[in-house]
């Protein structure tokens, strides 16, 4: 499999777990808030509501990705370095583009090996059920809020939302059954910048065969 595509399927699964949004996107209607007295409230919020922007870095496979990822209104943004290979896709009602912007082409991508949890995370559900303190895989020591979840199939899963010593998050912990993933988290805000989530108008549709054939690598 070439190496672009394996991109767009790792970015797919490290999205999966950010939020089940194509089974959301048409109820995003409402606002959802929880109790102020928790630490984390903000940032539960903010996934629950599925509108921020943020930047993470996670082992996948044996691989570090780093991700910048917005979202809003069931769409979703990202830009993904993989050993030194950066990708850019979209996602928007269940699909996910891959997006060539020095080329302004995007394909429709493959995205059925992701191997990520099945059905995202639905942090609309989310209900507090703890706090603690814990050393993460990157040797940091935070406090945390832990929240009891639904997968978008309607499993019970759970995260742990971790906090540096001003209160900023620090990294995000989904876990389900015997799966987790550690996201640190080097950035996050609800202000998502002007031109982010829409694909720029000169920007062409191909189909994957034709992207590969005619525009991969050159």
């Amino acid at each position: 499999m070439k190496i672009l595509k394996i991109a767009a399927i790792l970015v797919a699964s490290s999205l999966a777990l950010l939020a089940c949004t194509e089974k959301k996107a048409d109820i995003i209607d409402t606002t959802i808030d929880f109790p102020d007295e928790y630490a984390s409230s903000k940032y539960i919020e903010a996934l629950a509501n599925e509108s921020y922007i943020l930047d993470v870095s996670l082992f996948h496979d044996d691989m570090l990705i780093y991700n910048t990822v917005a979202q809003s209104g069931g769409v979703i943004e990202s830009y993904s370095s993989i050993n030194g290979s950066t990708s850019h896709t979209f996602s928007k009602g269940g699909e996910t583009y891959f997006i060539d912007d020095e080329n302004k082409v995007y394909f429709l991508a493959d995205t059925s090996e992701d191997g990520g949890l099945q059905g995202g995370v639905d942090y609309s559900a989310a209900k507090y059920i703890g706090s603690g303190r814990e050393t993460l895989m990157t040797g940091k020591e935070c406090d945390y809020d832990e929240y009891l979840c639904k997968t978008g199939d309607g499993e019970e899963c759970g995260v742990k939302l971790y906090l540096n010593d001003k209160g900023e998050l620090s990294a995000i912990v989904d876990y389900y059954g015997d799966q987790s993933i550690e996201r640190d988290v080097s950035y996050f805000s609800t202000e998502i910048p002007e031109g982010w989530l829409e694909i720029p108008d000169d920007y062409t549709l191909v189909d994957e065969d034709t992207y590969f054939n005619e525009y991969y690598g050159r």
